[in-house]
């Protein structure tokens, strides 16, 4: 996939608009659209958002997260898009979606933003649609990950004792780091490409064409429907039974 610059330098000025269950600052330039047009862009502060463990991203837009640090969320890109976010907190959850009836922005290429979080722990998190997600580091006693569409999540550093990780679609999913035992699912054409990641054990579920990949020296079991293909590095025992044209190497 094509890197993604997702940190990009804010300019933040103080000012008081309402948006949904929260409060932001806003300042915005000018820079110059494909057709040559001006067009306004911005990056906001949602300073009020906080106290949440998960996040849940339907849309398209870029989010990038880092953990380990004190709550912060801001958001970056064209002014009428930010005007039509939803970013709420709830049940412990930052949800990034859109305004009801601001569907006109699902599917267009710049109709995406970035948000920029920062939280002290992420324990799940969730993708609807094609947005894409990358996450610095997780570390604690379990994570859910799940992707539904064409959207795609990295996770550069893991370290949890339970792993879920699922991809319905065409998305895909990269992992690195840890697990003490993990459960993968890939329903369609999306892959779990987690070379990076070793399991202590495993499960393993593929119908359709998407492959799975990681590590592991333990049991992994499970069962693939489909063209998809299992592939486990390291000195794992592997029980995969197989019912279509998909694969499955071991060790």
């Amino acid at each position: 996939m094509p890197a993604r610059s997702l940190f990009a330098a804010a300019l933040l000025v103080s000012g008081a608009l309402p948006l949904a269950a929260c409060s932001r600052t806003e300042t915005g330039y000018e820079r110059s659209g494909h057709d040559g047009s001006a067009s306004v862009a911005a990056a906001s502060d949602f300073s009020t958002l906080r106290d949440f463990t998960a996040i849940d991203a339907t849309g398209p837009d870029t989010v990038a997260v880092s953990v380990g640090k004190p709550f912060s969320v801001k958001v970056e890109g064209d002014r009428e898009a930010i005007a039509e976010l939803d970013l709420r907190v709830v049940d412990g959850t930052l949800r990034i979606g859109r305004k009801d009836g601001s569907g006109s922005f699902w599917g267009r290429d710049e109709g995406g933003v970035t948000v920029i979080v920062a939280m002290p722990a992420l324990s799940a998190l969730s993708i609807t649609g094609s947005g894409n997600m990358s996450v610095d580091r997780i570390a604690g006693p379990s994570l859910i990950a799940s992707v539904t569409g064409s959207g795609n999540l990295d996770v550069a550093a893991l370290r949890v004792d339970r792993l879920t990780a699922t991809v319905t679609g065409s998305g895909d999913v990269r992992l690195a780091g840890t697990a003490g035992s993990a459960t993968f699912k890939a329903t369609g054409s999306g892959d779990i490409e987690s070379e990076g990641l070793k399991a202590g054990s495993a499960q393993v579920s593929v119908l359709g064409s998407g492959n799975v990949d990681f590590a592991s020296d333990g049991a992994v079991e499970g069962s693939i429907l489909g063209s998809g293909d299992v592939d486990v590095k390291g000195k794992a025992r592997c029980t995969v039974s197989v019912a279509g044209s998909g694969d499955v190497h071991c060790g």
